[in-house]
């Protein structure tokens, strides 16, 4: 267990099956720190195939947006490049929910020409 910013998060350090996954991926290993109570993820670090940090996520803030099911959506991102020393920063300002279709999420459905 690690604290993150006021956070007691789980560690999780995660690696492609395959070099074929590498490769696809972008990267060779990946380290989530994963709140203990919601399982949000607040930061991912990116690590290239010679062991160097090479990109950092971090998510800064968080919507609930389903108090039933325990939903949420990232609200505000931070993304650093460390190779080309370049970050980025979203923040969603307005978050609306909508009434989604389940049907759209089955195979019949996906499977339609």
């Amino acid at each position: 267990m690690q604290n993150l910013n006021g956070n007691n998060c789980f560690l999780i350090e995660s690696t492609p099956n395959t070099t074929d996954l590498e490769d696809e991926y972008g990267h060779a290993r990946s380290v989530s720190w994963v709140d203990k109570n919601s399982y949000l993820v607040h930061q991912t670090l990116y690590y290239d195939f010679d062991g160097e940090l090479s990109k950092t996520i971090e998510n800064r803030e968080f919507k609930k947006l389903d108090e039933a099911e325990g939903k949420y959506m990232v609200t505000r991102m931070f993304a650093k490049n460390h190779k080309k020393e370049r970050s980025s920063e979203m923040i969603m300002d307005q978050v609306a929910v909508t009434s989604t279709n389940k049907d759209y999420f089955t195979v019949a459905y996906l499977e339609k020409e």
